[in-house]
């Protein structure tokens, strides 16, 4: 973001970026705080679960195993539908529900597939 006037520290405290006026800082941050309050009040701010590039851990059923195995990838695409709020991510072969049949860690991946076997 390029017109960003703060930073985080290494303990992640917001910080005014050097050469910014205190005051004209606070007045610009608060400014920007309410266009993204109300970008967020008129259902125009998404935040995704993840971005282009990030690791991605999908459920699919393997047909030599005849059974669901998870398979790491790298995210392609990600898509969010307004009407249902249903995020779905591609891994460049397929396209998945984001928390359903893909996921950030492993871990949670091998936990969908225990809960697939539990609901059989």
């Amino acid at each position: 973001m390029e017109n960003r006037w703060t930073f985080r520290d290494v303990n992640g405290v917001a910080q005014v970026k050097a050469g910014y006026c205190e005051q004209a800082a606070y007045l610009g941050s608060i400014q920007r705080l309410a266009d993204y309050e109300d970008l967020e009040e008129q259902g125009q701010l998404v935040a995704l679960p993840c971005k282009m590039g990030d690791d991605v851990f999908s459920v699919h059923w393997d047909i030599k195993s005849q059974k669901y195995i998870v398979r790491a990838g790298k995210v392609k695409n990600v898509r969010f539908d307004l009407m249902d709020g249903i995020v779905t991510v591609s891994d460049d072969e397929n396209y998945y529900t984001f928390g359903k049949g893909a996921f950030l860690t492993r871990i949670e991946a091998k936990a969908a597939l225990v809960g697939e076997k539990e609901e059989k």
